[in-house]
C-alpha cells in the first residue's frame, strides 16, 4: 500500500492493542500508566475515535480524535512509526478522517516542535503564549471551502466567487478576555483572503452568544440570515446567525 492508498481502520477493534499502545506512546510523555489510561479512554468512550492505517500488514500510524464542541473535534494524538514518517501519510490520515466524518472544524494544540507539521498539513497556526513557564503553546485550526451542499444550506447556490467557512474556539478559560479571539479571526480572514483567494468568509454562531457576535462584528462580519434550529447544542437545536465578511463590501 502506498501513501496514496490511505484507508482508515477503527483501532478500537484492532486485534493487537499492545501494538496500538506502543504507537500511541510515540506521541505522549513516557509514562506507562498515563499511556494505558489514555488508551483505555479511547477504547471505552464512544465519543472518542482512534483510527489507524495498515501498510504491508503493519500498523504504520494512528490519529486520536476527541470531541471539542458540538461541531468541532480536537486532534488529540497523531503518531507514525519511524519508517513511515515524512511520506505524507499523516496528512492523508487527517484528510481521510475529514472526508469520512465531516466535522466543521478540526483543531489541535501543540508546541514549537510540531508547529511545522501542522502548518504543512493545512492548519492555520495561532500562538497561545506561554501556557507553562518557558513553554509556548499553539492552537492549530483547519477551515473549509463551501461546496454544493453547504452553499445550498446557507443560500449561496447562485453566488459567484470563492466562499470559505470558519469556526474557532478558545476552550481554555484562562485565554478569554485577552483579545485572542479578535486576533485569531483577523489573522484567519487575512489568510483566507490573501492565500486562498476567498471572496467571502462566513460563520454561523448561535444567537445567544452576544460576546462572540460583537467580536465578529468588530472584524467586519455582518448578519445575513437567521438559521432556525440550525445547530444541536447540549441536546437542543439552537438558532444561529449566518454572518458574512465580504471582500467586495470591505473595499
Amino acid at each position: 500500500m502506498s501513501a496514496g492508498d490511505v484507508i482508515l481502520i477503527d483501532l478500537k477493534t484492532y486485534n493487537n492493542l499492545g501494538e496500538v499502545k506502543l504507537l500511541l506512546a510515540e506521541c505522549m510523555w513516557p509514562d506507562d500508566e498515563r499511556i494505558a489510561r489514555e488508551l483505555d479512554q479511547y477504547l471505552t468512550n464512544d465519543s472518542r475515535g482512534l483510527f489507524g492505517i495498515m501498510i504491508d500488514n503493519e500498523l504504520a500510524g494512528l490519529i486520536g480524535i476527541i470531541p471539542y464542541s458540538e461541531d468541532a473535534v480536537e486532534l488529540k494524538h497523531i503518531a507514525m512509526k519511524a519508517p513511515y514518517r515524512g511520506r505524507g501519510i499523516g496528512k492523508k490520515l487527517i484528510a481521510e478522517y475529514m472526508r469520512d466524518y465531516q466535522p466543521s472544524t478540526i483543531i489541535a494544540e501543540t508546541d514549537q516542535d510540531a508547529v511545522g507539521f501542522y502548518r504543512k498539513v493545512g492548519f492555520e497556526i495561532h500562538s497561545l503564549g506561554e501556557k507553562y513557564p518557558g513553554v509556548e503553546r499553539f492552537q492549530c485550526i483547519q477551515f473549509y471551502q463551501l461546496v454544493d451542499d453547504s452553499r445550498q444550506e446557507y443560500g449561496y447556490t447562485d453566488a459567484d466567487g470563492i466562499i470559505y467557512g470558519m469556526d474557532q474556539f478558545i476552550g481554555e478559560t484562562d485565554y478569554w478576555n485577552r483579545g485572542i479571539g479578535k486576533q485569531l479571526i483577523s489573522s484567519m480572514q487575512d489568510y483566507l483572503i490573501h492565500q486562498c483567494q476567498a471572496d467571502k468568509v462566513v460563520m454561523d454562531p448561535q444567537t445567544w452568544n452576544a460576546r462572540a457576535l460583537a467580536c465578529y462584528e468588530q472584524c467586519g462580519f455582518v448578519k445575513k440570515k437567521l438559521l432556525k434550529e440550525h445547530e444541536l447544542h447540549e441536546g437542543q437545536f439552537r438558532d444561529c446567525w449566518l454572518i458574512e465578511f465580504s471582500v467586495e463590501v470591505a473595499r
